[in-house]
């Protein structure tokens, strides 16, 4: 599930607690929201696809990071 996928990333990148905690709150909600009634709306949809890229470049800058140390 896509939604898993992103929390993980959600974990991998360095954010802090406040943008953390926020973002998994998002998460959940349109988790539960998927649960009830089955489907995610458009605006869902492009909120997660917005995470997904803004993760996966938060993940790349960290890892060249990790690299220099």
């Amino acid at each position: 599930m896509k939604i898993d996928v992103i929390r993980h990333m959600l974990s991998e990148c360095d954010y802090d607690d406040v943008y953390r905690e926020r973002s998994e709150y998002f998460l959940q909600s349109v988790q539960q929201f998927l649960l009830e009634s089955g489907k995610l709306t458009v605006k869902q949809r492009k909120a997660l696809n917005s995470m997904y890229k803004r993760f996966e470049k938060r993940m790349k800058k960290v890892k060249k990071s990790e690299k220099k140390a």
